[in-house]
């Protein structure tokens, strides 16, 4: 079933299963089943900078970002910020993971996020670059963004897809790259978190529900922060975002069907024996050819 107007928690609740899940399983079925039981650990920051942007995106052209999310205190700073022993502190102390847990509840009972200050500026340097980048708005301004695609079947599974955006024939994709838009960086992020893989079943998924996807590409947002940046300076006197959109070759897409195919048939092993062993081999999909158009 394809739905244009199915909220992100609606689409939750559907028990599909998903490509960014299934992906688990290319690792090892034993990674895949202790995601799928203990999580996959807490929100990182260029997790909730890329939830930020998107969620801008998909408003456009109407945006008020009060009603995203909340900016975090800086509760450190604040007067009551003092250690147990009653001593005036600028650092986290206690006091301080108590306020932070109360706001984040408060916003939680409204469905919003927390960000930081620091991650706000992140997503404006961002959105920044997307708005000046001609194709690239004019893709995303064209297109039906946030396309839900829920209880299709792959080999016999029920399955479902989030894509970011449909334009015709057009299936595309919006990532901010904090590693930088080159092709060493972008391919190395692909490798580690399988954008290939998760968008070839978005793109079988689209066809099983009646829509035939000829063209696919990336909109790709850099912030020009270093991956693993947490000081001020590196935040101070980043340079502007860059955006750049690359033509995906479809038959990159379409050459990832047979994994796909496999990952949900092992799936289907798995869950039939009981067992989810342990890591087997690595197969790794090329993202794109030579000659992409990315910085070398």
């Amino acid at each position: 079933m394809l739905s244009f107007d199915m909220t992100w928690d609606e689409y939750r609740k559907n028990p599909s299963l998903n490509g960014s899940s299934l992906s688990n399983i290319l690792k090892s079925p034993a990674y895949f089943r202790h995601c799928l039981d203990e999580g996959v650990g807490p929100t990182q920051d260029v997790t909730r900078v890329g939830t930020g942007v998107h969620r801008i995106v998909e408003a456009l052209p109407d945006c008020d970002p009060s009603k995203l999310w909340r900016v975090m205190p800086d509760y450190r700073n604040d007067p009551g910020n003092v250690t147990g022993k009653g001593e005036r502190s600028y650092g986290t102390t206690a006091w301080v993971r108590e306020q932070q847990a109360k706001f984040r509840a408060e916003a939680a009972k409204d469905g919003i996020d927390v960000v930081s200050v620091r991650e706000v500026a992140r997503i404006d340097r961002m959105l920044r670059s997307l708005l000046n980048n001609r194709e690239a708005m004019q893709i995303v301004t064209n297109s039906q963004r946030e396309v839900s695609v829920v209880d299709e079947e792959i080999e016999g599974v029920m399955c479902k897809g989030r894509i970011d955006g449909l334009w015709g024939g057009l299936q595309w994709n919006l990532k901010c790259c904090t590693r930088g838009v080159n092709k060493r960086a972008f391919g190395f992020a692909e490798s580690e978190l399988h954008y290939c893989f998760k968008d070839a079943m978005h793109t079988m998924l689209l066809a099983e529900a009646g829509v035939h996807v000829s063209a696919f590409r990336y909109i790709l947002l850099d912030d020009c922060i270093p991956y693993d940046s947490t000081h001020e300076f590196a935040h101070k006197f980043a340079r502007p975002a860059e955006c750049v959109v690359v033509d995906v070759p479809i038959d990159i897409i379409r050459s990832t069907f047979e994994q796909v195919r496999s990952a949900v048939r092992l799936y289907q092993e798995c869950m039939e024996s009981g067992e989810w062993p342990g890591v087997q081999h690595y197969e790794y999909i090329p993202w794109a050819p030579s000659g992409d158009g990315l910085d070398d």
